[in-house]
């Protein structure tokens, strides 16, 4: 089997790629033929309202966080997955750690 056809494996906590995006922010895209997930790893802060051109669906695997979108605060824990469509500005909060997976297509 050649090493493109190798199944792949990786830490959830440790991805190749990590890398800080922004003061509250680590993230990795694993990329696969069809899209991705994203490994993004929160610490506490705030990052701004902004928005994406993609549908963002994610699940948290450790800790918590919230959206504020709208006005709306959106508290979100371990268990718990989301679904954020195009264009909705959001905001993000955290108050100590926060471990998620996207899926992005």
């Amino acid at each position: 089997m050649d090493e493109k056809e190798a199944i792949e494996v990786f830490p959830v906590d440790k991805p190749p790629g990590l890398a800080p995006h922004g003061d509250i922010i680590e993230a990795a895209f694993i990329k696969g033929n069809m899209g991705g997930l994203v490994v993004v790893k929160l610490q506490a802060g705030e990052l701004a309202v902004h928005s994406h051109e993609q549908e963002h669906v994610g699940v948290v695997f450790e800790g918590s966080f919230e959206f504020v979108s709208g006005g709306e605060v959106v508290p979100l824990q371990v268990g718990q997955m989301y679904r954020i469509p195009p264009h909705v500005p959001h905001g993000v909060r955290c108050q100590d750690y926060a471990l998620i997976i996207q899926a992005r297509a």
